[in-house]
């Protein structure tokens, strides 16, 4: 079977074009007003300002943006109160010289990387061995889950590209460490940091239940050549040489009390649950956990799918990288079974901490209590 399917000439064009149709028809009749006006929330007019200025940023010739604005005054670098979006800056500056104005380009950049959000999972797939047919459908699933459609005025919640982008290139370089993939990780990093650094932290606190089901196959295939380890070092070097340029001024926005805390992470990773019904949440919780969820930002975060993820993979590989017959296991194998295991239990108490802590509150956080 090969493990990296040929794709043909305009596929990628044909899958993104595919995706951001269905994309339109499911918000029907939100294209109808891509000229002409935004979604019924203050969200919209506030991103489509700041395309504009990124774009201004751009066509000014700023590799790394000058983090002022025109409002906000007098504090600096207003431009980092909220996501960078430089990459979706850059596609505002392409529309700004078509002529497009601000309302529309805020539409058809939103479109764009949803759209793309769903190719790159397209791909991964793909890279995975499915047929095109069911890489398609996880594509499209990708994009319309309802943590999306559900709240798509939230601009932020569809600039998550990256993390499947990230994703493809650490299945190739799981399968075969090379300078390409590590490149690839790194790039995908970056790129999905200076569009929404939010996702970058998620992907950072969900790695390890992504790395852990698969470390034991990758380091008894690899982990006896310096090749490994020296390509993971320059993926790093290059993460932080591509970040830090740009990342840079949010460090004196933490500073000045700026700064979004660990706490509202931790009850943002709740909200998929509220998919589950209150009944089996405080079945498998308490009935205090459910109250801390709220529905009207479901956003991508990972938190229960990644852990039922992280379990079914470790069952299905559990074979892999096991000696035979007669033979002991290694210390190491046996380190990466427990380190799996207390990832899931440091996850499970991080969440009880939140609900039994009294700055953990759904009053504190603004939360919506349910039911």
């Amino acid at each position: 079977m090969k493990t990296r399917p040929a794709l043909i000439g305009g596929e990628w064009l044909l899958v993104l074009v595919a995706l951001c149709g269905l994309v339109m028809v499911t918000l029907w009749p939100w294209p109808l007003y891509f000229q002409s006006g935004f979604p019924d929330h203050f969200d919209p007019p506030f991103h489509a300002w700041k395309l504009q200025v990124d774009a201004d940023k751009v066509l000014a010739g700023q590799v790394v943006p000058d983090p002022l604005t025109n409002i906000y005054y007098p504090y600096a670098n207003e431009l980092y109160f909220d996501a960078l979006l430089w990459p979706q800056g850059m596609v505002a500056a392409g529309l700004k010289l078509l002529g497009c104005g601000p309302i529309l380009t805020y539409n058809l950049v939103l479109l764009f990387f949803w759209g793309l959000s769903g190719l790159f999972m397209y791909l991964l797939l793909r890279e995975m061995g499915l047929r095109r047919p069911a890489a398609f459908f996880g594509g499209v699933a990708f994009c319309l889950i309802p943590y999306r459609t559900s709240y798509y005025v939230e601009f932020n919640m569809q600039m998550c590209f990256g993390l499947p982008l990230f994703l493809l290139f650490w299945l190739r370089f799981s399968k075969r460490p090379s300078p390409g993939a590590a490149l690839g990780m790194a790039v995908a990093v970056w790129l999905q940091a200076i569009s929404e650094l939010y996702q970058v932290v998620i992907l950072a606190l969900a790695f390890p239940l992504i790395l852990l089901p698969g470390l034991g196959p990758l380091l008894g295939k690899h982990g006896r050549t310096p090749r490994l380890y020296l390509l993971s070092g320059l993926a790093l070097v290059i993460v932080l040489a591509l970040c830090l340029p740009y990342l840079a001024p949010y460090l004196s926005l933490f500073h000045e009390g700026y700064g979004r805390g660990s706490r509202e992470m931790m009850a943002h990773s709740l909200e998929p649950l509220a998919y589950l019904g209150g009944w089996l949440v405080e079945l498998i919780f308490s009935p205090s956990v459910y109250k801390v969820v709220k529905t009207d930002e479901m956003n991508v975060f990972p938190s229960l799918a990644l852990v039922l993820l992280a379990l079914a993979a470790g069952w299905r590989f559990r074979k892999i990288g096991r000696p035979g017959p007669g033979a002991g296991e290694p210390a190491w194998l046996r380190l990466i079974r427990w380190s799996r295991a207390v990832a899931l239990v440091i996850f499970c108490v991080l969440i009880m901490a939140l609900v039994h802590t009294p700055s953990g509150s759904a009053a504190e956080h603004g939360l919506t209590v349910l039911g």
